[in-house]
């Protein structure tokens, strides 16, 4: 409506009410924050509304498919419209938090080799001093309700939480010695399964975004290295129950992307 078009844009409308509802909610609960997003139509920043009550955390969420339409390669320039529109962001509040989809969200299953990504976003965050890092769909090993997500899920955890804190750590040397202590006798073949596997969408520049079903990613080439490493992991594994878990958890995800890919019925 007319009275809405006055104000700029969704985004001035949204922070906008957050502003008055932070407005009066600080006046009883000083300490208490209202949280809320840019996100989806409300990716780009305010025209019109420049300041952001002290007690409102936004979080930029790097989702909407026309902004930031690849996880898996950063520099892509595909990306280009929504690093424009964080630093819009970032300019109204510099401390703007994060919101990130480290998986493919409609197909839990499938391979996500967004590593790389994965610490060149969160580092930015956290050299930022992003108020709060939220990741969605990283569900848990052991969660009661659906299956681990993604492609070595435990570690990216890890990894992105610690680089949260400490941007400044060596990411790769996290990643290795997670793999080390979380693979054991497996750590060797897990850890050039897990190289390999993160250099494919860089060497390709494949450009996916999380709810895109773009087919073809794991090819028989990709299917031969990958699946002669977890093969030996998994013999190296044993009868050790936790870590086969582990190691089957990935080579169970890889399948389902090769089938997933090869048979659509």
């Amino acid at each position: 409506c007319e009275q809405c078009k006055s104000f700029g844009s969704t985004s001035d409308v949204w922070v906008s009410l957050a502003n008055q509802v932070a407005e009066v909610t600080s006046k009883v609960y000083p300490d208490r924050y209202i949280e809320t997003y840019s996100y989806v139509d409300t990716t780009e920043a305010p025209i019109h509304q420049t300041k952001v009550h002290p007690n409102v955390v936004i979080h930029y969420c790097v989702y909407r498919s026309t902004y930031w339409p690849s996880c898996m390669v950063l520099d892509s320039p595909f990306n280009a419209p929504g690093r424009k529109a964080l630093a819009g962001w970032r300019k109204l509040w510099p401390r703007i938090g994060l919101c990130y989809y480290p998986m493919e969200c409609s197909e839990w299953q499938y391979v996500w080799p967004s590593f790389p990504s994965d610490v060149a976003i969160v580092r930015d965050f956290a050299e930022h001093r992003a108020f709060l890092a939220t990741y969605f769909g990283m569900v848990p090993a052991h969660s009661a309700s659906s299956p681990q997500q993604a492609s070595f899920g435990d570690l990216r955890r890890y990894v992105m939480t610690r680089l949260s804190d400490e941007p400044n750590l060596d990411a790769d040397k996290l990643a290795h010695d997670f793999a080390r202590d979380f693979y054991g006798a497996a750590a060797e073949p897990m850890w050039k399964y897990f190289t390999i596997l993160n250099e494919e969408p860089i060497r390709r520049k494949w450009v996916q975004h999380c709810e895109q079903h773009l087919r073809g990613f794991v090819t028989q080439d990709l299917a031969g290295r990958s699946l002669a490493l977890l093969d030996e992991a998994e013999a190296l594994a044993g009868h050790d129950v936790r870590l086969r878990h582990r190691i089957l958890h990935e080579k169970q995800t890889f399948l389902w992307s090769y089938l997933a890919d090869k048979n659509r019925g």
